[in-house]
């Protein structure tokens, strides 16, 4: 962190006094710290799912092989992020095959005569507000949307996709500032299956998910999904609690549960702000496995159309690769990245989909829109670019007048980060009017990629008679 502000500073003076002496029009470039607003998450908890070799029978009685595995994990907390645990306390598993995660929940309830069952087996509607046990599952494990799946002891489904983005603050006065934004959509249905019993002192709950109902072919060995579980209490409460000490948002505190042995381990990067023209991903790969293994690498890059780059990789045991692949977005709309990794035998082994809605290429937001002659503007500027377009852009920055004229320009000749803020110096506008401020991001060639606009205005600054009374 230190390296970083003493090189902003530097930055920051060299960009200054070139503006003070060639009266540039910008008169200072800086490349803030991005900040989320947010505060960094725990360690994420680690949870391993047992392989079921025959699906168990939904009835509620546990009496399956599967649910014999394992230790029942517990431990939840108040969703009030106060890090206390549940008076009530809830235990759980987690098993699996290839077509369905199985749930199994003992809901431990010394107050079994209020437990509340009002709104009995409705769909949505307002099942949680029944005792009731909460799953969320992302599958994609990117924090950006969730499967969310509620069961009530009454019977009731409640069934939703929580989704969430990560974007610029529009409030923020500085650049490089972070807001979360959250959405749900109801519209969403599963074809889950649930049992309930209810003991003295215990309800319990069984559940089988079919995965395709979270837009997965199959569960992959070795595959992490993010994964979260709650509990909504109402008697003697009402008491909200979870394995994490959180509901739905934010996803990058949910637990990762982890599905079998994996065949090979891969991590993207580059992915994580995919973004108009070329992306250069870096694939991280390890053969985990004690034999030499040959992999087929497939990424594809949907926008307006769809591009696709395999290749074929050997990895020894224990044997680690990186393989560079530089994917194109273009147009509007949705933004799609997915990588897959099989065997030359057709097994899949790794599947991760990264969806991005597009966003404008270049964003430009003033502090204001109105200003003296011979004043400062301040311009915030993001770029939604990939991260090899910008590293070979240039950002052009004009100012139009009201008969078309371009009075001033000026170059950001290495766009360093895809968030910047620039002071314009506005002496050189000599008469007051209307003016366009005008931002052209170029390719190393100086080729147009995108234009961003926005009107300001210039008023003559006030002047005061002295009062010689």
């Amino acid at each position: 962190m230190i390296t970083a502000r003493r090189w902003i500073a530097i930055v920051t003076v060299t960009a200054s006094l070139i503006g003070d002496a060639c009266a540039s029009l910008i008169a200072e470039v800086t490349y803030p710290r991005s900040e989320t607003g947010m505060a960094r998450s725990a360690p994420r908890q680690q949870l391993r799912a047992i392989g079921a070799a025959s699906a168990p029978v939904i009835d509620g009685t546990f009496e399956d092989p599967c649910w014999k595995e394992g230790e029942w994990k517990s431990g939840f907390l108040l969703n009030d992020e106060s890090g206390r645990k549940a008076e009530a306390q809830t235990l759980f598993k987690v098993a699996f095959d290839s077509a369905h995660v199985y749930i199994a929940a003992k809901c431990l309830e010394p107050k079994m005569s209020q437990l509340k069952s009002f709104w009995g087996p409705r769909h949505d509607e307002g099942i949680f507000n029944d005792d009731c046990i909460e799953l969320w599952f992302d599958v994609n494990n990117l924090h950006q949307r969730s499967y969310h799946i509620i069961l009530s002891n009454a019977g009731g489904v409640y069934d939703a996709v929580d989704t969430q983005s990560v974007v610029d603050d529009p409030k923020a006065a500085n650049v490089g500032v972070k807001t979360l934004v959250t959405d749900t959509d109801l519209s969403w249905d599963t074809k889950t299956v649930a049992a309930c019993r209810k003991d003295a002192d215990t309800w319990i709950l069984e559940a089988r998910v079919p995965v395709a109902d979270l837009g997965v072919e199959e569960v992959l060995p070795g595959s992490v999904w993010g994964f979260n579980i709650g509990r909504e209490r109402w008697a003697d409460g009402p008491e909200f609690s979870s394995l994490t000490g959180i509901f739905q948002f934010p996803l990058e505190r949910y637990a990762e549960v982890h599905f079998g042995e994996p065949r090979v381990v891969a991590s993207l990067e580059g992915a994580e702000d995919i973004g108009f023209g070329d992306n250069r991903i870096v694939l991280h790969l390890k053969n985990p496995t004690q034999q030499q293994q040959e992999y087929r690498v497939a990424v594809q890059a949907t926008s307006g159309q769809t591009q696709v780059l395999t290749r074929r990789v050997r990895l020894q045991p224990g044997m680690t690769k990186d393989e560079q692949f530089v994917c194109r977005f273009e147009g509007t709309g949705v933004y799609r990245l997915l990588t897959t990794i099989s065997s030359l035998r057709g097994e899949k082994d790794f599947r991760q989909e990264r969806v991005t809605p597009y966003a404008r290429t270049v964003d430009l937001s003033l502090r204001s829109r109105n200003y003296y002659c011979g004043e400062t503007a301040m311009v915030n500027v993001a770029l939604h670019t990939g991260n090899a377009t910008r590293e070979q852009s240039r950002l052009r920055v004009a100012l139009i007048d009201e008969t078309g004229r371009e009075v001033a320009s000026d170059e950001v000749r290495e766009v360093r980060a895809p968030s910047l803020r620039l002071r314009l110096n506005l002496s050189m506008l000599r008469k007051p009017g209307f003016y366009a401020l005008r931002l052209v991001l170029m390719d190393g060639t100086g080729e147009e990629l995108v234009k961003e606009e926005q009107m300001i205005r210039v008023v003559e600054a006030p002047h005061f008679k002295e009062d010689r009374r």
